[in-house]
């Protein structure tokens, strides 16, 4: 009789039996990680709140929001003031003179992003470099 089949699944089983105990080593291994992250979370809860007693809050470590501006202090969208100032003026305007503009009308900003954007839709052409102008019709 032809036991080779039998002594295979015995290996195979011997084989499965190996891994699964690693596995569970493995396993074991993750559970002591997840013990020690959670202490380790615990322990600077601990140093917070020892911190908020000692120092009245967490100093640097805190998120602070921009200040935003009012609402009533927009005189319009950067776009809608490139177009009033470039059509308003008649000729090519370089980038600082629209940059000024903007800072004059309250807008401390940089115009490179929207005035490639109004270039690409055709809103505005560009003459030659760092110049800018409405398309004539």
């Amino acid at each position: 009789m032809n036991n080779e089949p039998m002594r295979e699944i015995d290996e195979l089983k011997t084989a499965i039996a190996g891994v699964q105990a690693k596995v569970d080593w493995h396993e074991e291994q993750i559970q002591d990680l997840q013990k020690q992250i959670d202490d380790h979370r615990n322990k600077q809860d601990e140093l917070k709140k020892l911190l908020e007693r000692e120092v009245g809050g967490l100093v640097g470590l805190k998120k602070h929001a921009r200040p935003r501006r009012a609402s009533g202090s927009r005189s319009g969208s950067t776009r809608s003031l490139i177009k009033e100032f470039l059509s308003v003026s008649g000729q090519a305007q370089d980038t600082e003179a629209i940059k000024a503009f903007l800072s004059e009308k309250g807008k401390d900003t940089n115009p490179s992003v929207e005035l490639s954007r109004m270039l690409k839709s055709g809103e505005i052409i560009r003459p030659k470099r760092g110049f800018y102008t409405t398309p004539q019709k």
